[in-house]
């Protein structure tokens, strides 16, 4: 399967469906936009560096972010693609550590820039926030519980299904536009090992690949398939 140009990948690319927003109060969104900034980026733009003291959060309005991080070896390793609806930053604003990861521009992008004071204050007037918070690092936590057992307990095929089921879940959609390049870089695999996985999960009948798109044929066997391989 060929790799579809940067166009074309960008102009199919998901939105966010389960980000924290989603759950506080349209008051509260108001608030919150109301003490926000416009900022844009190009594509390429750094936004933050790993390990970076954290200056606040971004909500994106439009355009993607690449969330990534480098090993000690030198090899980069996706984490995720930030869409619109999406924030990064938050993590690191509540717990006050560092940045965990790297963000850079995938396509020109406009966010909002929310400073870590404003934020914090805001968590204080307005409960709704930290509720929505809670439920959210709840559940990455689960599903990092969930990807490291498949890392280290499953097989190649279980670790790749993992991850398309993840990105399913968070974006809202059994269509996803996605490169084995970009596929690879999430699960720690080459092109070629990926390519493979992909082939064997199709000749299952879980899903079908097409020009730089997964879609997934039947969710509930695809989830089955991941339990069956730790």
């Amino acid at each position: 399967m060929s790799e579809p140009n940067l166009t074309t990948r960008i102009a199919g690319l998901p939105t966010e469906s389960r980000s924290w927003l989603q759950n506080i109060s349209p008051e509260t969104r108001k608030a919150m936009s109301g003490q926000a900034r416009k900022l844009s980026l190009t594509r390429g733009q750094t936004l933050y560096e790993r390990k970076a003291e954290p200056t606040g959060i971004y909500l994106i309005k439009s355009g993607h972010v690449r969330l990534t991080f480098q090993s000690s070896s030198g090899s980069h390793h996706l984490l995720k693609i930030g869409a619109p609806g999406g924030v990064v930053g938050d993590l690191a604003c509540v717990d006050g550590n560092p940045y965990p990861v790297f963000v850079e521009a995938m396509t020109p992008c406009v966010l909002e820039f929310l400073p870590q004071k404003a934020f914090t204050k805001l968590r204080a007037n307005y409960p709704d926030i930290n509720a929505a918070l809670l439920t959210h690092f709840s559940r990455l936590s689960r599903t990092l519980i969930n990807m490291t057992e498949v890392t280290f307990l499953g097989t190649v095929n279980g670790r790749v299904a993992s991850r398309i089921a993840f990105l399913s879940r968070e974006y809202g959609s059994h269509d996803l536009t996605l490169s084995q390049t970009d596929l690879g870089l999430m699960v720690g695999l080459s092109r070629q090992a990926t390519n493979a996985a992909l082939g064997s999960l199709a000749e299952m009948g879980l899903i079908e690949t097409y020009y730089g798109k997964i879609m997934i044929l039947d969710f509930e066997k695809l989830v089955q398939f991941i339990e069956d391989s730790t």
